[in-house]
């Protein structure tokens, strides 16, 4: 189903969401497209350039039993080949109700509480900290 606005053409499901969003024309050439879970929540969305469709950004999200999210991966395709840009886990804190710190794929904490970041430091499996 497609849906038009004063901007440009939506493409949206049977949910109501926007699922696709063609280029604005207004100095931009990007498509976006957004993918949701059964439950309705966002899990992947793509980026690329009009005539670049094999080379897409591609933000994923994964979420908890809570619906809370818990990683956040970002990956460059080259055609069929990906690369992946960053991958993110959030430690959340049922007490407080928020994510409290994030971490990349090396264990190494990147932000915590306001994006305030404060350590680039490497947790070896003794869990004492090591100096990358």
């Amino acid at each position: 189903m497609q849906i038009c606005d004063r901007h440009s053409l939506h493409d949206i499901d049977a949910a109501g969401r926007v699922t696709q969003i063609p280029p604005t024309g207004n100095n931009e050439n990007k498509y976006y497209k957004y993918t949701f879970d059964a439950a309705g929540r966002l899990i992947e969305n793509n980026s690329y350039t009009s005539g670049q469709s094999q080379n897409p950004l591609q933000n994923s999200l994964a979420y908890d039993g809570d619906e809370q999210v818990t990683q956040r991966k970002q990956t460059q395709f080259s055609g069929s080949t990906p690369t992946e840009k960053s991958n993110f886990y959030f430690i959340r804190s049922s007490v407080l109700g928020q994510t409290v710190t994030e971490i990349d794929k090396n264990a190494r904490k990147c932000q915590t509480d306001e994006g305030t970041i404060i350590s680039h430091k490497r947790w070896s499996k003794s869990k004492t900290p090591e100096v990358p």
